[in-house]
């Protein structure tokens, strides 16, 4: 049982198996189906063989585990919540959340009574749960998990601890696709600060939070700290980066839409030529991206009241005239 952990622990899942399913084996045979021990080795070899992704051997043996531990150990114990959080993450990874959700919460409720809050295991169990919210596409049961998640890294961790960073991302990542733009920007204008302060302002995670919350500026109309965030990160890229480098070009597009939307046309004009004509040079004319820069430079065109820019003529091939309409 103890050899089948290790293999497992370390990502040996095959020989994990193979020690763990004839340890079932045994306990079952000597010490009977109903013993701890017993349903400590069927437990183990569900969590391998979710890890295997074997989903449906691991559903049966956790279930069969969980169902075990609650009427001999009761609902309460620690390793029946162990087979309850384990069962729940099985579920998620055969992609059904929905069933997840419920025995996660359990898990989660347990933990923290018995646990407490700021245990490992409780986290873990917050943690798939706000997971398991977001795959079956309801962002907003998350956002209060995924808020005492980050409180809770924040109080143990330290605010400059990666894990603090990543947690803040993902919390603004899902107040955005909850449309929930106001509570987003609050997230991420801390996150600036505090990416600019660890990674420095020229480090790639910060120029991408800087750019995220400027979209969510452009969303809740605070287009002037839009522009001024857009005009530090594209002068930033283009200075350590060079004026040629996809994150640049994709800054200068920012930058040339968040002009058009504050109506500063002049402005932005001259960088959507930029980018079509850099988009032309790499891609041709039909490219997506070409398409996509002549479609924004029109926009803005057509903004400032002159003419359209005209659509390229494509020229026939011999399978576009094969197809056309009439002699």
């Amino acid at each position: 049982h103890q050899l089948a952990a290790t293999y497992r622990r370390i990502g040996a899942t095959s020989d994990a198996l193979a020690h763990a399913e004839p340890a079932l084996a045994a306990r079952e045979r000597v010490l009977g189906p109903d013993h701890p021990q017993t349903f400590d080795s069927r437990h183990q070899l569900g969590i391998t063989y979710r890890q295997a992704g074997r989903l449906d051997d691991a559903t049966r043996e956790l279930d069969q585990a969980l169902t075990g531990r609650r009427q001999v150990l009761g609902p309460d114990n620690p390793r029946t919540l162990d087979s309850t959080h384990s069962l729940a993450r099985a579920y998620l990874t055969a992609g059904r959340p929905e069933t997840a959700v419920p025995l996660f919460d359990q898990a989660l409720t347990g933990r923290e009574r018995i646990l407490g809050p700021d245990h490992p295991k409780t986290t873990q169990s917050r943690e798939r749960l706000a997971a398991a919210h977001i795959a079956e596409g309801r962002p907003g049961e998350a956002l209060s998990h995924l808020e005492r998640l980050l409180d809770r890294h924040e109080r143990v961790l330290g605010p400059a601890h990666p894990r603090v960073l990543d947690a803040r991302d993902d919390l603004a990542a899902h107040y955005r696709d909850a449309g929930q733009p106001e509570a987003a920007r609050h997230h991420l204008e801390r996150q600036l600060v505090a990416r600019a302060r660890t990674d420095g302002v020229a480090d790639a995670r910060t120029l991408r939070t800087a750019t995220n919350l400027v979209e969510v500026c452009r969303d809740t109309g605070r287009l002037s700290q839009a522009v001024d965030l857009s005009e530090r990160v594209h002068t930033i890229r283009t200075h350590s980066l060079g004026p040629d480098h996809p994150e640049t070009r994709a800054s200068r597009t920012t930058l040339a839409e968040t002009y058009r939307q504050t109506g500063r046309h002049a402005d932005a004009a001259p960088l959507g030529r930029d980018a079509l004509t850099d988009a032309m040079r790499d891609h041709g004319p039909y490219h997506p991206d070409t398409i996509r820069a002549r479609r924004a430079l029109n926009d803005t065109i057509h903004d400032q009241g002159a003419d359209r820019l005209p659509r390229p003529e494509r020229s026939p091939t011999p399978e576009t005239r094969d197809h056309r309409i009439g002699p």
